[in-house]
Order: C-alpha cells, then sequence, then structure tokens
C-alpha cells in the first residue's frame, strides 16, 4: 500500500489533517496529536495520548473508529497495511453555545472557557459522517482491496457524551468600471467601519450587481470561494479593526463564517453565510461605538478583556498590564471615565449574565453562581440581591 499517496489523497478530497504511524512511532506520533489538538484533558479524553492509546488496543481489524469528546469534536481511527491513521479532528455542525454553556457547568469550568471554546471548535472543518466515510471507503478498496470493506463504528468508552448544529470574457477593459468598484468596496467598508448596520448589507449588493468587465462582481467573485471569499474576509475584518471591534470577536467572527463556509451545500448558501459574517462584524462595530467609543484606548481594552475574562479571578496588576498603565492609575483612570470602579464593573458582568441563565434556563442556582465566577453560591446571592434589588430565586420567579 502506497501510504504517502494515500495519506495526500484523504487530504486533498476531505480537506482534513491525516497522520499515520507504525506500532515504533505510536507513543511519539500519539504525544504530538495530544499537545497539538488537546485543549482540555477532562473534556477529550478521547484526545489524550492514553486515550488513543486505549482506542488503539481495542481497534479491530477492518474497522473505522468515531472517537467524540465532550464538546462534539470528532476523530476517526483506523489500521490499514501495519499502520493507524488518524483522521482529524473535524465537527459535523456548527458551534452550539448552549450545548458548550452546560458542558461546562456540568464540568464545573468558568464561563471564561467559552470565548477560547469557540475559536477552538470553529478551527475545525465541517464534514458530513456519511460523505466522509464513503470517500474514504473508497479510497480503501483501491489502496487496501485484501482487507474487504470497513465497518463504521462510534467507540464510546473515555468518550461518552454528556447531554444536559460565468458569463463571457470581454477582451474591452472599462476603467469606469474599475473605479467603480472601488467606489463601491469603499462605501461598503466605511458602513462596516461605521458601525452602519442598516445599510452594510446594501452596500454588499451594489457590490454585486456592479459589472466588472461585463461581469457580475459577484458572479467573479465567487468563481473561486476559496480566493474570492478570502479577499472580502480579510477586508470586512480590516474594516472592522479600524471601526475599533475587539479583536478576539472579529477572528471568531470570520473563523466561525471559514468554518460554515467551507461546509455549505450551494453557492447561495455561502453567500448567506458571508453576508451574516458582514453584518455581524458591523454590528461589532456598532456595539463598540455605543459602549466603549467615549473610552480611552487603555480603558477600552480593560472593558473589552473584562467581557471576555469576568468569570475569572483577576487582580488590579493584570488589568494594568493589558492596559500598560500602573495600578493604581488605571483604577483612579476607569472610574473617572466610566463612572465604576473595576469591581462593580466586574460584578454587573457576572450578575448580568446570571440574570440572561436565570430567566433563559432552569440550570441550578449554584451552578449558575460558579460559572459566572462566584465559587460561594451564598456570597453570589447576596451580590445578586445588591446589584439587582432580589435574590435570584425571586428574580427567576418574575421571568
Amino acid at each position: 500500500m502506497d501510504h504517502p499517496l494515500f495519506t495526500s489523497l484523504l487530504q486533498s478530497l476531505l480537506q482534513i489533517s491525516v497522520a499515520s504511524f507504525s506500532d515504533e512511532e505510536r507513543e511519539a506520533t500519539l504525544a504530538d496529536f495530544a499537545a497539538k489538538y488537546c485543549y482540555d484533558a477532562a473534556l477529550q479524553p478521547a484526545f489524550t495520548a492514553a486515550g488513543l492509546s486505549e482506542a488503539i488496543c481495542l481497534l479491530p481489524a477492518s474497522a473505522v473508529f468515531e472517537l467524540q469528546d465532550h464538546l462534539g469534536i470528532r476523530l476517526l481511527l483506523l489500521q490499514a497495511d501495519g499502520r493507524t491513521y488518524l483522521i482529524g479532528p473535524f465537527v459535523i455542525s456548527g458551534f452550539d453555545e448552549n450545548r458548550i454553556r452546560g458542558t461546562l457547568i456540568a464540568f464545573g469550568l468558568p464561563a471564561s472557557f467559552l470565548p477560547a471554546l469557540r475559536l477552538y471548535y470553529t478551527a475545525f472543518p465541517q464534514l458530513s459522517r456519511q460523505s466522509s466515510f464513503h470517500t474514504l471507503q473508497g479510497l480503501l478498496r483501491v489502496f487496501c482491496p485484501e482487507a474487504g470493506e470497513y465497518a463504521y463504528r462510534t467507540y464510546n468508552g473515555p468518550v461518552a457524551v454528556k447531554e444536559k448544529n460565468a458569463d463571457a470574457y470581454n477582451i474591452r477593459f472599462d476603467y469606469e468600471t474599475v473605479y467603480k468598484r472601488y467606489e463601491l468596496e469603499n462605501r461598503f467598508l466605511n458602513a462596516i467601519e461605521e458601525g452602519d448596520t442598516a445599510h452594510v448589507l446594501d452596500a454588499f449588493s451594489g457590490m454585486e450587481i456592479s459589472d466588472v468587465n461585463n461581469v457580475r462582481y459577484i458572479d467573479a467573485v465567487y468563481s473561486r470561494p476559496d480566493i474570492s471569499f478570502a479577499i472580502i474576509r480579510a477586508l470586512s475584518r480590516k474594516a472592522a479593526e479600524r471601526g475599533g471591534a475587539p479583536l478576539m470577536e472579529i477572528n471568531e467572527i470570520t473563523q466561525r463564517t471559514v468554518q460554515g463556509t467551507a461546509a455549505s451545500s450551494s453557492p447561495q448558501t455561502a453567500t448567506r453565510r458571508i453576508q451574516n459574517m458582514i453584518l455581524e462584524l458591523t454590528e461589532a462595530v456598532r456595539r463598540h461605538k455605543a459602549e466603549d467609543g467615549r473610552y480611552s484606548s487603555p480603558v477600552r481594552k480593560v472593558m473589552s478583556y473584562l467581557r471576555f475574562n469576568y468569570s475569572q479571578e483577576l487582580s488590579l496588576a493584570q488589568l494594568a498590564g493589558i492596559a500598560a498603565m500602573a495600578p493604581n492609575y488605571l483604577s483612579k483612570q476607569f472610574k473617572e471615565e466610566t463612572g465604576r470602579t473595576i469591581s462593580d464593573t466586574i460584578r454587573q458582568l457576572r450578575c448580568g449574565q446570571a440574570a440572561r441563565l436565570l430567566r433563559e434556563t432552569d440550570t441550578p442556582i449554584a451552578e449558575i453562581s460558579a460559572y459566572v465566577g462566584y465559587p460561594d453560591s451564598n456570597y453570589f446571592i447576596k451580590v445578586f440581591k445588591k446589584t439587582l434589588g432580589m435574590t435570584p430565586s425571586e428574580y427567576r420567579k418574575t421571568r
């Protein structure tokens, strides 16, 4: 069996990571895989070196194991012609915030994990189980016919999931059309940069209907989705950055769109995903201008950091490092600009998230308390009542 060619074809057809190894290479390969892909051993026992080794020991001949972690990230495992293959990781659906939030609560992990896990999850390709296995089975028939048909099995050992988705080209080059294109692009980018959610999609539609050398702009753009979408994504994210949107939010929005677009079943679906990305980026700018636009750059950085990390233990020295200011000066500057102390801001962020969970879920109050950053639920109740004027139980009854 030509293992390098098999690996290359599998990677090209599925656009997925593939690693193979012999028995002698197992230990080093599994250690490398775990170091690269295992974000948290408790959430991903299947992606640890020990978990993978256990699965390999139980892997029958002519079988494909599907391993899954508690986040819904998957990996295929098989043996062929004396080598073991790790195919993935990948996902089969988009990021489900409610499901991941429930998983974090079940494992006693704070809300601050959520943004990082969203970025981690959306970094993997989204594939169809059926089509992926069909492609894999076809390659195995060609490269390893003596092995017969492979069976597809879900391995539920250490990875059980806890439940709590062109026109003809015209040689004539019309320079006026080029100028018009740049004018329309600038209108589009300005709408993002200004947070103009009411008109940004109209501006994008103007680009769609403009002609470049008698070829509709959007047709030209999406004749090569992998290249053209990268151009639109880069333009949009830079406009959002200039508009002041938090970089972590920009990265999450665009990375999630990349994943979803790659899994789109039609050009129309891909276009809708891109339009949603544009609207989300513009909304991020609008929200930033409304909430933080009046603040100085150091205070904006601290506010952005607090929104993503409010459930963690945060020190003034740590925040001062982010703002590049002396701790005492940051404390004073923050209060002058926002009208609140840093501690009050953290308390309001925590209680705001707790209130949303009390309204929208039936999660026990003690678990909500730990999730938003208060391990002591009795203390949480006191803080919540001071902030919202009623206890969590009373607040839940008002929904």
